[in-house]
């Protein structure tokens, strides 16, 4: 018998759903990078290197803990995540972000306009504002970013 000359007599699919969890949602960090880049970030501009250790440290509640109590020095295990970056051409395709000359990821007039209005809606990345809150452009330097990243092997 072959299958693929059979016709079935009846088909049905169910649709159950599934949903998808915000944190995997493209939308949802390209909009914490417009905060992230906004808020934390000189000339709202970063690395590639840079964007991802503050992306894994701020998405997770558990780092963001960790680094209010224990600082750059904590033993924090920082994940770079692929899909991240497809957030980020997804973010350059629709003009958020755009590439400086160093490759570094820059906020555009449009990106500032999502982070800002991201920050007047109150229930929006509540924890992840909160966090933010606490520091400056100047916290995360690059020397920093290598702290957190390297935690004192260099």
């Amino acid at each position: 018998m072959d299958l693929l000359k059979v016709t079935p007599e009846k088909m049905t699919f169910n649709s159950t759903g599934s949903p998808v969890e915000p944190e995997l949602r493209p939308i949802w960090r390209i909009s914490l990078l417009t905060i992230i880049l906004n808020k934390l970030c000189r000339g709202s501009s970063a690395s590639l290197k840079k964007i991802q250790v503050l992306y894994s440290l701020i998405a997770s509640a558990d780092k963001r803990s960790r680094y209010l109590s224990e600082g750059a020095f904590s033993d924090i295990s920082i994940r770079f995540d692929p899909l991240l970056d497809k957030a980020i051409s997804l973010g350059l395709a629709e003009g958020v972000f755009s590439l400086d000359t160093a490759k570094s990821v820059v906020l555009t007039n449009k990106g500032t306009l999502l982070s800002k209005k991201i920050y007047k809606d109150s229930t929006l990345f509540v924890f992840e504002k909160e966090f933010i809150e606490n520091y400056s452009k100047s916290e995360f330097s690059d020397k920093k970013i290598d702290q957190i990243l390297y935690n004192g092997i260099i």
